[in-house]
């Protein structure tokens, strides 16, 4: 059977296509084969990273266990806390009225200790009783008179400052 023009056309023009991705695969196989190391390098790399990110897991499972349990101390911490405060404002005012209860004299009747016929002892009374403050005497001395200067002494005095 003989192929018609047509077809050998079409054959032409597939081959041409075929030797084309041949050279383009020729020309970028270098590439191609070092993706291709790099992936395989890879994929190495992860099954011998695979037994650390197993652990690693492992740990972040117990580590998050460790922090389950301690939110719950943590909760029942809080509730406990709650449990002994919730009243605490209340149980201030309670202390606070029993202690001034004991300073509450609103039924004391005060007495003169003065005098009965005292009726103002609403204000304060009291006595305070000193010895006598006493100013010291100063004595006098009496400076001892100059002898009178004669008249040489008074003659004498007169140069004293020029020689």
């Amino acid at each position: 059977m003989a192929a018609s023009q047509g077809e050998a056309d079409a054959a032409a023009a597939s081959f041409a296509q075929l030797q084309e991705g041949i050279k383009l695969l020729s020309t970028n196989y270098k590439e191609f084969h070092a993706g291709l190391v790099e992936y395989t390098g890879g994929i190495s790399q992860l099954s011998s990273s695979y037994e650390e990110m197993h652990s690693g897991l492992g740990a972040l499972s117990e580590g998050t266990a460790e922090f389950e349990n301690g939110i719950g101390k943590l909760h029942d911490g809080t509730d406990e806390l709650y449990a002994s405060t919730k009243d605490l404002p209340d149980q201030m005012k309670e202390e606070a009225d029993r202690m001034m209860a004991e300073f509450d004299k609103s039924d004391f009747e005060p007495v003169s200790y003065v005098s009965p016929k005292n009726t103002m002892i609403n204000t304060v009374q009291f006595v305070f009783k000193t010895e006598g403050i006493k100013i010291p005497e100063v004595e006098e001395t009496e400076a001892p008179e100059e002898a009178k200067a004669g008249f040489w002494d008074r003659f004498a005095n007169l140069f004293k400052g020029w020689f």
